[in-house]
């Protein structure tokens, strides 16, 4: 979804990349959803860096529990549902992203 994303946002990036907090590093800082935004409010900032971290757990799941690699941790069911639904809400509020600065975009540029 991230590479998606990025090639929807003619973002360069490596095809090839499969780290996703790289890949979500890109996307943020196109969709200027960096937490470290001057004009942002201090608890969207909060918000910001949480999303950050959630990627980052996703990634470490990916790689420790998943069966693409050898398994070091066996997830119960109800982990197994917290990390569908942090990637469902990451998703769903990265395409709202994206569609809100394309909006903008087209706003702007029709003066």
């Amino acid at each position: 979804m991230l590479k998606a994303l990025l090639r929807q946002a003619e973002v360069p990036h490596k095809d090839t990349e499969g780290d996703i907090r790289a890949l979500y590093a890109l996307a943020a800082t196109n969709l200027n959803l960096s937490p470290k935004g001057e004009s942002l409010e201090s608890y969207l900032k909060a918000i910001l860096q949480g999303l950050t971290g959630q990627i980052s757990g996703l990634y470490d799941l990916a790689n420790k529990a998943s069966d693409r690699h050898a398994r070091r941790y066996n997830p119960r069911r109800h982990h197994a549902q917290l990390a569908v639904n942090v990637a469902f809400t990451l998703c769903e509020f990265l395409l709202a992203s994206f569609e809100y600065q394309r909006t903008l975009k087209e706003k702007i540029s029709n003066g």
